[in-house]
């Protein structure tokens, strides 16, 4: 069925899950789209072990019952409506991040209740040890 992410995520069949960023973090990041979904957006060119891996765990294309539609293929038949199900999930992802955003937004979170800080002195040995800091490769 599908060979790639590309594919997965071009078809339509990504939820969005945040799995596949764990099985190439250097080049899966999960970044909000336009349509309010958390999408994968790939930064470099999976290798063919990356992809095999992600599609044979993907959640989005591990069920086999295609999307509702008004006139499926011949062979197509679901035992229930997961269309309707995936559509319930999108709104709901949508409502949860557009929330997110207006706290974010108006400064209300990350709540002071559940906000650690740190003991006094430690930002001050943290710059310093960032200053003296120097990549390996240099």
């Amino acid at each position: 069925m599908f060979r790639t992410l590309t594919e997965i995520i071009e078809s339509g069949y990504c939820m969005g899950c945040g799995l596949c960023p764990h099985y190439a973090p250097d080049a899966i990041e999960m970044l909000i789209a336009d349509s309010g979904q958390m999408l994968p957006t790939i930064a470099r060119d999976l290798t063919a072990e990356e992809n095999a891996e992600i599609v044979r765990l993907c959640p989005g294309v591990s069920l086999d019952a295609p999307l509702r539609e008004d006139k499926p293929p011949k062979h197509a038949y679901a035992f229930g409506d997961v269309g309707r199900l995936q559509r319930q999930i999108h709104e709901e992802r949508v409502a949860v991040l557009r929330a997110f955003h207006t706290e974010v937004a108006t400064k209300a979170f990350p709540y002071a209740s559940t906000n650690i800080g740190m003991r006094h002195g430690e930002k001050a040995k943290f710059l310093e040890a960032l200053d003296r800091w120097r990549p390996i490769h240099e």
